[in-house]
């Protein structure tokens, strides 16, 4: 048998002895009483402390591992290096043909490169092994000189207006039009393969590691000979399509390694494109603790702390997505989480390879011995760069994450929450921009690309419009190639995503704020959870702390948690007192205290027998003054007294449906008699009927 009660809004089940039915789980697993969920919020909110502390902690150690492998020694090298490839009185930009470029290698490259100054005798009084470039930098090894060129092909005249002639051309550069054939007086120059390298992709075109190298003699004079020799000899001519410098630079003060390439790309069109590629790398990024430091092992020590936060994070998300694999991969913070921690895993493997990379490559070794030797560490200096731009991203990932944790924090949840919620307009209006977008980006590349070198794909038109719409850049170059279509796609660029798109985005965000601000529902929302402290991770760890630091108190020390009470009860008393500007008033606010404190001598009195009682030992004089209970105490006795009250009123509900309940099986049983007398007294007036008709029938 069974009976319902209503209890929190929930039907109840119980058998005929009025005990709960444990094995109807549809039922009792949604059964939650005032008590129990007030334990589950607290169990919820210690959990919740303890996984922003656990966050917090690893965002601390990912930040000083990252700020700590960061070295301003780094880009002052680079800007060292790019300043004397590049001065002002000789630009790079000057290079626009094979001559411009063998001049600029005879009067800028040479010089800086193979200066003889006062640095340079000191630095080489210091060692004399590697070629120093300055008093701090040196060569590591010599400079190599490689080129890529493309076959002559035939036949490349346009067809039928030239269909009488035979043209020859250079094509643009490709693998299938690059050329390996030996060239020069005797064939001197030959192709050559360079496996420990890797490509470079310039403003024209993407070429690979290979190519017709020379190396440069470790003296400057010499060097300059060969340049010289070189143009003699027509090492550079309408053949090639790049040419690249390639040195590498070491720093013994600070154990810096730069990788230099210096390239100037010909284009089969007449244009030339000219870059200065500088990567840098320090030694605790080729070596487990670099220079042997202390500073260097602490980064080693923080990288290996971070991959064990990692680790902890993973068993955490796997544990979460056995749980409730149905709906994990439907938060969007738990895609973040995966992709953080995939990245960073990505990014110490490459980090260990690395190690392992740099440790059998021997940087520098041979380069001690031979000055005439050349190592290319690009591939390193690669990765390197890739381990850092991955480093980067999870920095943003990170930090992104923080929001996440915010919303649980006292100061900041509330303005944290209501832009959260803005944003459910806000993601629908960026779908519109980005297509947008999409459809201006097609235009101008479309309809400028093959005139303006910054539209000329898909990508670099994107980039030029974004930063069009940040006022980064003009859009003027479109409008004098054509005024009129020009003019016509900036307006509408202009208007549809700066003008309109810019103050309908403030709008709805305004919009949304409010909406979300002044919500009805979310203030009611609000008041529930705090009425039961939901989502109150830090507060929860302060009561807790409170509430065992007052039984420690009230157990060991009564005597000082009374004092304490008192002490913190007599400025209040204090300040009730110092309010009252008048005599009068001044009578009628002591009186009011005087009340008060009558009216709480039961409390304190009741709080002084419950110590009594806990410690025999211990006495309190009631005179000294009233000892009233906080608004924590009244919040808790308040609640206390509402869960007494809901009990009661659940036990006399029960109490009234079982005695309902009983009136029902008695009235169904009254029922049932009636219909049972009722049933006899029917054929009880068959059988007389029958009776009385069987002697009429003899007769």
């Amino acid at each position: 048998m069974k009976k319902k009660d209503v209890k929190q809004g929930v039907l109840v089940p119980y058998d005929k002895n009025g005990q709960l039915i444990e094995g109807d789980d549809d039922e009792v697993s949604s059964i939650e009483t005032p008590g129990a969920k007030r334990e589950r919020i607290r169990g919820d909110n210690i959990k919740l402390c303890g996984s922003i502390t656990e966050f917090f902690l690893f965002l601390l150690t990912f930040s000083l591992a990252m700020l700590v492998n960061q070295s301003v020694a780094t880009s002052r090298l680079s800007d060292h290096i790019r300043m004397k490839l590049n001065p002002m009185i000789h630009p790079i930009t000057r290079i626009t043909d094979v001559n411009t470029l063998y001049d600029y290698l005879e009067e800028v490259f040479i010089p800086a490169i193979y200066k003889n100054s006062t640095d340079i005798q000191l630095a080489e009084s210091i060692s004399p092994h590697l070629r120093p470039i300055d008093i701090a930098n040196r060569l590591l090894g010599t400079v190599r000189l490689r080129q890529v060129r493309v076959d002559l092909t035939e036949n490349c005249q346009v067809l039928p207006l030239f269909e009488q002639y035979t043209v020859s051309c250079y094509p643009n550069y490709s693998p299938g039009t690059a050329s390996k054939v030996a060239f020069g007086p005797q064939q001197r120059f030959t192709h050559s393969a360079d496996g420990s390298g890797i490509g470079y992709e310039g403003l024209l075109g993407a070429y690979g590691s290979d190519g017709f190298m020379q190396l440069l003699a470790s003296n400057g004079t010499l060097a300059s000979q060969q340049i010289q020799q070189l143009r003699i000899d027509g090492f550079l001519d309408a053949a090639t399509r790049a040419f690249f410098a390639e040195f590498n630079i070491w720093n013994s003060n600070v154990g810096l390694y730069a990788v230099v390439n210096f390239a100037v790309e010909f284009g089969a069109s007449g244009g030339t494109a000219q870059e200065i590629e500088i990567t840098t790398m320090t030694e605790r990024v080729l070596t487990v603790g670099g220079l042997g430091t202390g500073m260097d092992w602490f980064a080693f020590v923080l990288l290996i702390l971070v991959m064990v936060f990692v680790v902890q994070f993973i068993i955490e998300e796997v544990g979460e997505l056995y749980q409730s694999w149905r709906t994990y991969f439907f938060d969007a913070w738990n895609l973040l989480d995966w992709a953080n921690m995939v990245l960073l895993l990505v990014g110490f493997t490459m980090r260990m390879l690395l190690f392992s990379d740099a440790a059998n490559a021997n940087v520098g070794i041979e380069q001690l011995t031979n000055k005439e030797s050349f190592q290319n560490i690009s591939a390193l200096a690669s990765a390197a760069t890739t381990v850092r731009v991955l480093n980067a991203f999870n920095c943003v990932l990170l930090w992104g994450k923080v929001t996440k944790y915010l919303r649980h924090l006292p100061l900041v949840k509330g303005l944290i929450r209501t832009v959260w919620d803005a944003f459910d307009l806000f993601l629908p209006f960026l779908i519109m921009f980005c297509v947008g977008m999409v459809g201006f980006v097609m235009a101008f590349n479309v309809g400028f690309g093959d005139k303006v070198s910054e539209l000329r794909n898909f990508s670099e038109s994107a980039v030029y419009l974004c930063r069009a719409f940040l006022k980064d850049v003009q859009l003027m170059p479109v409008y004098d190639i054509t005024p009129l279509f020009g003019a016509g796609l900036i307006l509408l660029f202009y208007l549809n995503m700066i003008a309109v798109g810019l103050a309908l985005m403030f709008a709805m965000m305004a919009d949304a704020l409010f909406i979300a601000k002044y919500s009805k529902e979310r203030e009611a929302k609000a008041a529930e959870r705090a009425f039961w402290h939901e989502d109150e991770p830090m507060e929860e760890v302060y009561r807790s702390i409170c509430n065992t630091t007052q039984r420690t108190m009230i157990r060991f020390f009564p005597s000082l948690y009374v004092r304490y009470v008192k002490m913190t009860e007599r400025p209040a008393v204090d300040d009730a007192e110092s309010d009252t500007p008048s005599k009068e008033g001044k009578k009628k606010s002591v009186a009011a205290i005087e009340d008060k404190a009558a009216s709480e001598k039961g409390a304190k009195k009741a709080i002084e027998d419950d110590l009594h009682s806990s410690h025999s030992g211990f006495s309190h004089d009631s005179s000294e003054g009233p000892l009233r209970p906080n608004s924590e105490e009244l919040k808790r006795a308040i609640e206390h007294m509402s869960g007494r009250i809901l009990s009661e009123l659940t036990l006399v509900g029960i109490e009234v449906k079982s005695e309902l309940h009983d009136v029902t099986e008695r009235i169904a049983q009254m029922q049932m008699a009636v219909e049972e007398l009722a049933w006899r007294m029917e054929k009880v007036r068959s059988d007389q009927e029958q009776e009385i008709q069987e002697p009429s029938d003899e007769i």
